[in-house]
């Protein structure tokens, strides 16, 4: 089984993204972000202190669309 895998994305009230990814604790979840699928860049870097973390993810104003992936350390 994969020590990271994304089970939600869903919209925030205020703007935005919560994601929501299972994991293994005591590993550590990093969130990249790429515009074209190509260059990624890390978005995020969390322990996971728990099964599942619920992660905002911010929606910059006039940004276009974003591609994210889950990873360990």
């Amino acid at each position: 089984a994969p020590a990271l895998a994304i089970v939600g994305l869903d919209p925030m009230p205020a703007g935005g993204w919560e994601l929501t990814v299972v994991g293994l604790q005591g590993t550590t979840c990093l969130v990249d972000e790429s515009v074209d699928l190509v260059s990624w860049s890390t978005l995020l870097s969390v322990p996971v202190n728990a099964s599942t973390l619920a992660l905002p993810l911010p929606s910059p104003a006039g940004a276009g669309p974003r591609f994210y992936r889950v990873r360990t350390e």
